[in-house]
């Protein structure tokens, strides 16, 4: 029997279902986290710990939903997340553009320079960052406050938004500013009536990405902040973790809560993400 009959070919085939079997087993790796968090957040305490475990709820039970929201530890940690990954990362937004259009546009010396210095900032790991920046939110007046967390996360998100948003605004054509320029445009109209609309899905990448980078911050809100009411939702998560006792109804439910919102906002808008990400990456 002749394999390649009708175009078929048994080494196109092999190709193909080893490639599939490899997405299969990826998707699976990346995935199964995120369903075994839901499924566990359903759980009752007695089903928490059975062995062999569960895969799907035998009881699904919104108990653990409910002991949360009754929690003020929780409200109060998830607003402040809310706060201060927001504030953050409109502020850094804000600053970047305008960073990012000089870069872009203008052309003076250091401005490769300060490129660079940008982008190795954005790689430096943040524990490096810590005792720089406790001292200086400790000169400021500012520990135990949100206002630390907010300064703090300004930091990381300004490199990389700075570096996303020249990437973009160089692949707009220079001719769009000359031509406004002729009917009479200042830098300030070009840049929010022309360049801005034309970078929009660079710009929803970065606030995008800065929102979710801030969200799942640890270091900084462990180490700037000690009081309760400034506890922002990592460490409100961390805390269900009594020593040995691990109240895992609880953890995977405020886990989910905490995660879902921003899985729904990356579906929406992934096209703008894939498509800022990567105009901003080649064109930088």
């Amino acid at each position: 029997m002749n394999l390649q009959y009708h175009g078929f070919n048994s080494k196109t085939l092999v190709t193909k279902l080893c490639f599939y079997f490899l997405i299969f087993i990826f998707l699976f790796g990346v995935l199964f986290p995120f369903y075994w968090m839901i499924v566990t957040s359903f759980k009752g305490y007695g089903e928490l710990y059975l062995f062999p475990p569960t895969f799907f709820p035998r009881a699904p039970t919104f108990g653990n939903y409910v002991a949360i929201l009754g929690e003020k530890l929780f409200l109060g940690s998830y607003l402040n997340s809310i706060i201060v990954v927001f504030t953050s990362s409109l502020i850094s937004l804000l600053v970047s553009i305008f960073a990012a259009y000089s870069l872009a546009r203008f052309r003076y010396r250091g401005a490769a320079f300060i490129s660079s210095l940008l982008l190795f900032s954005y790689l430096v790991p943040r524990p490096m960052l810590v005792i720089p920046l406790y001292i200086i939110i400790g000169k400021l007046g500012l520990m135990d406050t949100l206002s630390s967390l907010v300064l703090t996360y300004i930091t990381t998100a300004i490199p990389f938004s700075v570096w996303i948003l020249t990437g973009y605004f160089r692949s707009i054509p220079r001719e769009l500013d000359e031509v406004a320029a002729i009917d009479g445009c200042g830098r300030i109209t070009i840049l929010f009536k022309i360049i801005l609309p034309l970078a929009a899905p660079g710009i929803v990448a970065v606030m995008i990405f800065n929102l979710v980078n801030g969200w799942n911050i640890y270091l900084y809100p462990l180490i700037f902040t000690s009081s309760a009411s400034k506890r922002l939702l990592p460490i409100a998560i961390n805390e269900l973790m009594l020593g040995d006792v691990f109240k895992w109804g609880r953890i995977m439910s405020m886990t989910t809560s905490a995660t879902l919102p921003f899985v729904a906002l990356f579906i929406l808008v992934r096209k703008h993400i894939v498509r800022g990400l990567g105009a901003g990456a080649v064109k930088g």
